[in-house]
């Protein structure tokens, strides 16, 4: 399926979409500081991206897991074990550098920043702030934090 071929099938449904009550948004912005704030949710996203990286890597360069795991020492079944989108591992620090330069990828320091600040994603909701807003609809404001101290990327979807 191609990216075009996505996009409109988001927006087709989207598009009957019924705004969300102002008790739903409520609870759902009390959701997300409960889950910037909870040490294992941001852990887990953590790992999300980092096993998404490699396993995402392996696949441009055509590894598999038993190239991969060879290469490393490790049995298959521990890389499997370690790759798992389902239940991902603690990783050491130095698993993760050895993953990481295993599959042609540099891993970068992460920087600890005050509370306020920290969310590997945080949703915020809120009106999307242009003129193809109908009818005070509201919109579901995905930020993503690239990377310490960088602009921050914002999408937009209609909240369903």
């Amino acid at each position: 399926m191609k990216q075009d071929d996505i996009s409109r099938e988001i927006e087709a449904l989207f598009k009957n979409a019924r705004p969300l009550s102002k008790i739903d948004l409520e609870g759902l912005a009390e959701a997300n500081r409960a889950l910037s704030r909870d040490p294992k949710h941001i852990a887990g996203v953590i790992k999300a991206v980092f096993v998404n990286d490699v396993v995402s890597s392996m696949k441009k360069q055509g590894i598999s897991k038993s190239q991969l795991a060879d290469q490393m020492g490790y049995t298959r079944q521990y890389l499997t074990a370690l790759l798992s989108r389902q239940d991902p591992r603690n990783f050491t620090i130095d698993t993760v550098v050895k993953l990481s330069m295993a599959v042609g990828l540099r891993p970068e320091c992460i920087r600890l920043e005050p509370m306020e600040d920290i969310s590997a994603q945080a949703i915020i909701i809120r009106e999307k702030p242009s003129a193809e807003t109908s009818s005070g609809q509201n919109y579901t404001q995905t930020s993503t934090l690239q990377s310490p101290k960088k602009d921050v990327v914002e999408e937009y979807a209609l909240a369903a």
